[in-house]
């Protein structure tokens, strides 16, 4: 039996990898990636705004920045893009094209309040303490993690304190 890896298990991979705040793991788009390059671009994020999801820029100046994507990550959104195209041919002229990475299986938007549930059910599965999907927060929560204090390489601080 051959279990695939879920949308929400990509995106757990990419915050753990990159730091990204929810909203701006789910509102990358694969023109965001350079594969080539191994770069992501940080552009903004997807926001509930009026009770619809939408692109917005980024909070701050700091906040728009080009990270480097770690070989593993590389593989594991590569694996992604693959499957999300069959997705889509299978939807056909059904899937909406808005160009991002993480979707549904019918190619709509991801809420982060529905992602936020499925990461607190993985947390609660593993036996550990419920925490913000940020990797500042998953760092504090994963005990091999525990040890690194300072600068990530992503932007945001973190550290072992609360």
């Amino acid at each position: 039996m051959s279990v695939l890896p879920t949308v929400k298990a990509y995106i757990t991979n990419v915050a753990l990898s990159l730091g990204l705040r929810e909203g701006e793991i789910l509102g990358l788009r694969w023109e965001d990636l350079d594969f080539d390059k191994r770069l992501v671009h940080i552009k903004g994020s997807l926001q509930r705004i009026d009770k619809k999801l939408q692109l917005v820029g980024p909070k701050t100046k700091k906040s728009k920045r080009t990270l480097p994507i770690p070989e593993n990550l590389l593989s594991s959104l590569r694996a992604h893009r693959t499957r999300q195209l069959e997705e889509e041919l299978q939807a056909g002229a059904d899937w909406p094209e808005n160009g991002l990475v993480f979707t549904s299986s019918k190619g709509t938007p991801l809420y982060a309040r529905n992602v936020i549930r499925s990461f607190h059910r993985l947390l609660d599965k593993a036996k550990l303490r419920r925490c913000r999907f940020r990797s500042s927060s998953l760092m504090r929560n994963v005990p091999a993690c525990q040890k690194r204090s300072g600068k990530s390489g992503n932007g945001h601080s973190w550290s072992q304190q609360h």
